[in-house]
């Protein structure tokens, strides 16, 4: 998982900048972040990684999965935050924004992460 190692380091804006070498926080999201997908069913596709942005450098690495249609743009991401923690933000069903914050990692891996995409899918397909 190369790119994550790449992404991770790096934080995007228009003051862009490499993260210190070897740094504790950054380390500790790769792995988390790489725990996250290696637990991920057979049935999930990778999702896009993402870096840290300058406007909010905390998060260091995200994992989004997208679904685009009729219904719009709908999105399930997984951040992993220079704390340690995680978050987890979706669109509901509904087309309604959820989150939920300050997320261990374990807690994170009891999300139904598979069901999660796959209900995005579903509500492209399902009129407004």
């Amino acid at each position: 998982m190369e790119e994550i190692y790449e992404k991770a380091y790096f934080v995007a804006g228009l003051n862009s900048y490499f993260r210190n070498e070897y740094d504790e926080d950054v380390e500790n999201a790769i792995m988390n972040a790489t725990a996250f997908i290696n637990a991920l069913p057979n049935n999930v596709h990778i999702p896009e990684i993402h870096g840290g942005t300058t406007a909010c450098s905390d998060i260091i690495l995200t994992l989004n999965w997208l679904s685009i249609g009729k219904r719009g743009m709908l999105s399930l991401a997984a951040n992993f935050m220079k704390d340690g923690t995680c978050s987890l933000s979706w669109t509901k069903p509904s087309g309604q924004p959820a989150t939920r914050e300050g997320l261990s990692l374990e807690q994170l891996l009891k999300y139904p992460i598979s069901m999660m995409i796959n209900g995005l899918t579903q509500a492209q397909k399902t009129p407004k």
